[in-house]
């Protein structure tokens, strides 16, 4: 077991090792945590993510998943929750805490249901990222992409959601509550 204070020091121990599992926070001092994530199952697709995070929003569970993630563990819930999703996702299957289950469950017997399935991954972090009040030099420096890709993603989200405002797409995501 090797733990790391900063993405630099993940990043040069995986390439010294080969490792089966990797445990990240969604809140990191020196990086983002969906980022962190994306490049971990880029760089390294066999390799199994959990997060382990404090954020409990569906939005961010739900951006773990779309973008690979092997299963999320809320740090509140008990050990015992901790060392079930490391042997389910060693096994192979994804784990998700059993609130996220029921809130979905209660979703969907509501009559307005949505989940945000028509976002790609990519699109999913920028609209948290937009919802966060971050502009698009700010969301391109952190995701390494171009302003020209992120106003892409802005006007992909804005056609898929059919908001039109940045106060529009953060009412729909509390509306849905993807926040």
């Amino acid at each position: 077991v090797k733990s790391c204070s900063a993405t630099t020091d993940l990043w040069g121990f995986l390439s010294k090792r080969s490792v089966d599992m990797v445990i990240v926070d969604l809140r990191l001092t020196d990086a983002v945590g969906l980022q962190v994530l994306r490049r971990l199952k880029t760089n390294y697709p066999n390799m199994k993510v959990l997060v382990l995070s404090s954020v409990r929003d569906t939005f961010n569970i739900q951006g773990v998943l779309a973008l690979g993630g092997d299963g999320y563990v809320f740090k509140e819930e008990p050990l015992s929750c901790l060392l079930e999703a490391i042997h389910n996702v060693l096994l192979g299957e994804r784990y998700v805490p059993q609130a996220y289950l029921k809130e979905l469950a209660k979703k969907e017997t509501d009559k307005g249901f949505f989940m945000p399935k028509a976002m790609s991954p990519q699109e999913l972090v920028v609209f948290g990222m937009i919802c966060d009040g971050q502009t698009t030099k700010e969301i391109a420096s952190v995701l390494s992409i171009s302003p020209y890709t992120v106003n892409n993603h802005r006007k992909s989200i804005i056609l898929k959601t059919g908001c039109k405002t940045v106060i529009e797409l953060f009412k729909y995501a509390v509306i849905y509550d993807l926040l």
